[in-house]
């Protein structure tokens, strides 16, 4: 049971953060409802789905900070509760990531295969590859409950968090759930500096046949921006992944438990971050939005958000 004065400093931290969370999604919310989207429907899907994510995984971290906070210990009468925690877990942690891929597969699709990307990549597609990311995630939070990790001690009718498995399959279950949360996060850092490098592509050999992007200041400005979400991704999500095995190399929960801490607080920092980075930022937008709702800047206003790829100009040089 964590002291009371250290609960009060801890609960007052939490407090602050996520009220500026929830208002900055929010506020993200009532700017994205307000701007048209001017044709690009994909990335005013992608953003809401972000934004509204964020809100939930708020919510679930705010029951887990309770549950864990003011709970003494982990004694349950019953396996729903270390259930219903597994669940939290999903919803706080586990689904973020996957709307970042989503979003950061879209911009490298969109301007490393335009063809492809024009074909194929519509808004149906991108619903689908959303949701079954989500439910691929939630599978895998929830193989526990199947025998597949280990989630509940019936012996001391405890929660144990999986990374604490002692039998076979369930450290298998744990070194799969790393590395799935380590590609996923891999992939969207790759994902994210081969766009930023694309954007600042200048000079154009003559003589080869390859795919261009002239940078116009515009997207000077958003290659900074990718290389911001970048790094603040790989500061804030990759510290949890790695975590996981130093977690069963060190098995002492005192002194790993200050860097789950600061894993956590990460996550949290993250997830606050993501509607000020994405929508908020861009002044203009949030000016039209709020007194000008039927704007010239109102009506791009997604383009300029989410940096449309027709926005790119692409050439190919024979």
């Amino acid at each position: 049971m964590l002291c009371s004065k250290y609960l009060s400093v801890l609960g007052v931290h939490f407090g602050v953060s996520y009220t500026v969370g929830m208002l900055g999604n929010a506020a993200a919310l009532y700017v994205l409802r307000r701007t048209r989207d001017g044709g690009h429907r994909k990335y005013a899907f992608m953003l809401r789905c972000l934004i509204v994510n964020d809100a939930v995984a708020l919510n679930g971290l705010l029951a887990m900070f309770f549950a864990n906070a003011y709970r003494p210990g982990t004694k349950v009468s019953t396996a729903w509760t270390c259930r219903s925690r597994v669940l939290l877990r999903f919803v706080s942690v586990e689904s973020g990531p996957a709307v970042t891929f989503v979003m950061a597969a879209e911009r490298w699709l969109a301007l490393t295969k335009p063809f492809v990307y024009q074909k194929c990549i519509n808004l149906w597609f991108l619903k689908k590859t959303m949701f079954a990311l989500w439910f691929g995630v939630l599978c895998l939070a929830c193989a526990p409950f199947f025998g597949f990790g280990i989630y509940w001690d019936e012996d001391s009718s405890t929660c144990v968090r999986y990374r604490h498995a002692k039998k076979t399959l369930d450290v298998m279950y744990v070194y799969v759930y790393f590395s799935v949360g380590l590609l996923q996060c891999l992939s969207t850092l790759y994902m994210n500096f081969k766009v930023m490098r694309l954007l600042n592509v200048k000079n154009v050999s003559r003589g080869k046949l390859l795919t261009c992007a002239v940078a116009t200041k515009r997207e000077k400005s958003f290659s900074w921006l990718m290389l911001l979400l970048s790094v603040t991704f790989l500061f804030c999500w990759i510290p949890h992944v790695v975590l996981i095995p130093l977690n069963r190399l060190i098995d002492d929960d005192n002194k790993m438990r200050p860097f789950n801490i600061v894993s956590d607080m990460l996550i949290v920092v993250h997830i606050i971050l993501d509607p000020y980075l994405y929508v908020l930022q861009h002044w203009k937008l949030i000016r039209s939005a709020f007194l000008q709702p039927h704007s010239d800047e109102n009506i791009k206003g997604i383009a300029v958000i989410y940096h449309s790829s027709s926005t790119k100009k692409l050439c190919e040089v024979s």
